[in-house]
């Protein structure tokens, strides 16, 4: 195997791991709650600790598929595991979970999709993706809260989007997508449970730019390549009351270390090509100062000997093996 190649792949893991380790620390309970404050309706006025509460089990981390031919049954506990073989090609949804949000004296079910996009992909619409995606978690539904015709039943969804490295004109800006009625011709008696189902949410984060609000500030922090884990872990305690418990700080480590690898071997690759480059124009431009100062020399020499100064040009390029238009080029300068 190449070393070419097998640096790529060493990449490939270690770039796979590093997002792993992002999908781990976003499925922390106290980061969730945090993102569902500020990106949901339903508890965006609840005290972060209720909002925790309201958090169902443990989320699941890339363990359900995207794609319906990737999946031998639909379950009624969506255990289906899906191989991480990046070679495979299959999606899964990065972080999958349910929350019961306060309505009244009852709890109406949520169910909710983030997705940590580490490369903003501007190849193909990612809001488009996020129709994909939202489709998906309302369409598998079925079988687990509805069967036949029982639509009613359908629980809203809602698929975050925590999208890093954007473009500066978008840095630390969240949208908000959903379905909405519009009245074409006269009126109609209106229901918004019948179609709020389906809702995408798109945070825009970039460390460069100003934060506009906490969420992008926390998110921003937590995934900073440039703040050490433990000024890190320092900041999610004091600035945003986030104290992290043993085995989620050696996730963070975990992630940050990667980080810092991935770091020196792009480094390392963008220092090797830079060397490669300039050695190569050094090498370029040193040959021809050195092959045009021998022309020179050689051409004097020969008028020194009294050679007819018409035949100097091909003699010089006979014994140099230089093309004769190079060589008279180099004479005339």
């Amino acid at each position: 195997m190449s070393n070419i190649l097998s640096g790529a792949i060493k990449r490939a893991g270690d770039k796979a791991m590093y997002n792993d380790y992002c999908k781990e620390i976003l499925s922390c309970k106290q980061i969730l709650a945090r993102i569902l404050q500020e990106t949901t309706d339903e508890f965006r006025a609840i005290p972060i600790e209720r909002v925790q509460d309201c958090i169902e089990g443990i989320p699941e981390i890339s363990t359900y598929p995207v794609f319906v031919d990737t999946m031998t049954s639909e379950k009624i506990d969506g255990s289906d595991t899906v191989s991480n073989d990046p070679f495979e090609g299959k999606a899964t949804f990065d972080i999958r979970f349910a929350a019961y949000a306060p309505k009244g004296e009852n709890y109406v079910k949520l169910r909710i999709n983030v997705e940590a996009q580490q490369k903003f992909n501007e190849s193909y619409p990612l809001v488009t993706r996020g129709v994909y995606y939202s489709a998906r978690m309302i369409s598998s539904q079925y079988g687990v809260e509805f069967k036949k015709s029982e639509y009613g039943k359908i629980k809203k969804i809602y698929s975050i989007w925590i999208c890093m490295k954007v473009p500066e004109y978008m840095g630390n800006t969240i949208e908000k997508y959903c379905i909405c009625k519009k009245k074409l011709v006269g009126e109609t008696p209106d229901n918004l449970e019948n179609y709020d189902k389906m809702v995408m949410v798109f945070v825009y984060l970039n460390s460069n730019c100003e934060d506009k609000c906490e969420l992008t500030e926390m998110l921003n922090v937590l995934f900073s390549k440039k703040v050490r884990v433990e000024e890190k872990i320092k900041r999610l305690k004091e600035k945003f009351g986030i104290i992290l418990e043993d085995d989620e700080k050696e996730v963070l480590r975990d992630m940050c270390d990667f980080a810092e690898l991935l770091i020196e071997e792009v480094t390392e690759e963008v220092t090797a090509e830079v060397t490669a480059e300039v050695t190569a124009k050094v090498t370029a431009k040193v040959t021809a100062e050195v092959t045009a100062e021998s022309v020179r020399n050689a051409a004097k020499m020969a008028k020194v000997l009294g050679t007819n100064e018409e035949l100097i040009p091909s003699i010089i390029s006979e014994n140099y093996n230089l093309p004769i238009e190079e060589v008279k080029a180099i004479l005339c300068a």
